[in-house]
């Protein structure tokens, strides 16, 4: 269903994260690059 040419059959980045095979990932935030 991510693949869908038709943006409207697509399903969101947000339920395909949601999906089973992404349960023990863990999101973390972006750091921001360190200054010197």
């Amino acid at each position: 269903k991510l693949l869908k040419y038709d943006p409207s059959q697509r399903i969101t980045a947000l339920k395909a994260l949601s999906h089973p095979y992404f349960k023990d990932v863990k999101l973390v935030p972006p750091t921001p690059p360190k200054k010197d």
